[in-house]
């Protein structure tokens, strides 16, 4: 058996122990200090491992300091082992692309947001086609009806102008304009530059054809439904149309046929100078609401330049007279013009009919006065008596058929 070694140093010594020496006591130390460790570390509470179908964290674009970041085995329910650090700023945005780099963004156009499939050519045919045979005035269809006819225009619309036009390509001027005024009906709002664009593609084919036809319902179609847009058209066609460019200008909402109407009387260079007289008459047509076509009227008859055959129509349109595109019998009067004085005119190498009646019932008493207060800036103007003559069988025209008016007379004789 093996001695101890206490005994051993007992044995040798002969007196008292000695005492452990310094290097013993400190390995003793670091034993206890590793073992006071490795107790902390296995009895320290643990979170719960991380389940096998955990969906992975979202990743965030804002950096997390490395101590606070979870471990990669972290569930749900971890929780950071000390109070979470103040909230770091987000970084700003990244700029956006140079303008080279980014795509170009344009808004489309109304009709492509909400347009159907392309239509075939043939269908859109038909469809224009049963519009314009819908006879709305006289209430014979039904809300489900009219919604189904009204759903239909919209699709034709949704196609562009340019297929709409297409699609009326081989319709009559008649069709035309009641296609137009169905679709006014229908669609007030948003029909109107088709209608005008149809009416400019028949009139441009129709100038350029040898095979003459009456367009003139072409020209209400513009004159119903266009507006400035509308004018350098209406005013190239007077070359071929000279009654029916004069009237339809002079019928344009707003007045805004006047300045072409000038420019046809004024301007030696206008290739529409040929309608001078047809424009002289329209001018006068509009002269009692239109400072700038009376302004002209006037200077004309100061010059003594308006022909006598011009000025007879002029009086009459200023007594109360107003052109219109078309044709009209006695029997298609209305009541209150029952044997009223209509004039009617055909010209055979243009084919243009147009003619004349009086509107008295449809006037007020403030109008009628404008249009005798033209009267006498004209009678003041004119030096020629048998023009001023007209004027003043004009100026009695109003007073006994209209409201109750004085005629202005005639300045006295020097």
């Amino acid at each position: 058996m093996a001695p101890h070694p206490s005994n051993n140093r007992a044995a040798g010594g002969g007196g008292s122990p000695p005492e452990p020496s310094r290097k013993t006591i400190q390995v003793a130390i670091v034993l206890m200090a590793i073992a006071a460790i490795g107790a902390f570390l296995l009895f320290r509470p643990r979170p719960p491992a991380a389940s096998g179908n955990q969906e992975p964290p979202a990743a965030s674009s804002t950096a997390t300091p490395s101590g606070d970041t979870p471990p990669a085995d972290a569930g749900r329910n971890w929780t950071a082992p000390r109070p979470p650090p103040v909230p770091v700023s987000v970084s700003p945005a990244a700029p956006p692309p140079p303008a080279a780099l980014a795509p170009a963004v344009s808004p489309a156009p109304a009709a492509e947001a909400v347009s159907a499939p392309g239509m075939p050519l043939e269908t859109m045919r038909e469809q224009v086609a049963a519009l314009a045979k819908l006879d709305l005035a006289g209430g014979n269809l039904s809300p489900t009806q009219l919604a189904a006819y009204t759903q239909s225009l919209q699709s034709l619309m949704a196609q562009g102008q340019e297929a709409f036009v297409g699609a009326t390509s081989q319709m009559s001027p008649a069709e035309i304009e009641r296609l137009a005024n169905n679709m006014r009906a229908l669609a007030p709002d948003q029909s109107g530059a088709f209608a005008t664009a149809a009416a400019n593609a028949a009139l441009t084919a129709a100038a350029q054809s040898a095979n003459k036809e009456d367009v003139g319902p072409l020209f209400r179609v513009l004159q119903e439904n266009g507006g400035p847009e509308t004018v350098s058209q209406i005013e190239s066609l007077a070359g071929k149309w000279r009654y029916y460019s004069t009237i339809a200008l002079a019928n344009l909402a707003d007045n805004a046929g006047v300045p072409s109407l000038i420019r046809m009387v004024g301007d030696e260079n206008n290739p529409a100078q040929g309608s001078r007289n047809a424009a002289l008459q329209a001018l006068a047509q509009v002269a009692w609401n239109s400072p700038d076509a009376l302004a002209v009227l006037q200077n004309q008859a100061k010059e003594n330049t308006i022909p006598f055959t011009a000025w007879i129509n002029i009086a009459s349109v200023l007594g109360g007279h107003e052109y219109e595109i078309g044709t009209m019998t006695p029997d298609q009067l209305p009541v209150d013009q029952a044997g009223g004085n209509m004039k009617s005119w055909h010209l055979e190498f243009s084919k243009e009919d147009f003619y004349s009646l009086p509107n008295y019932s449809q006037w007020t008493d403030e109008q009628i006065q404008q249009r005798q207060d033209a009267i006498s800036n004209l009678l003041q103007a004119t030096s020629d008596p048998t023009v001023k003559q007209l004027l003043q069988q004009a100026s009695a025209s109003l007073a006994n058929r209209g409201a109750p008016a004085t005629p202005t007379p005639a300045p006295a004789q020097k």
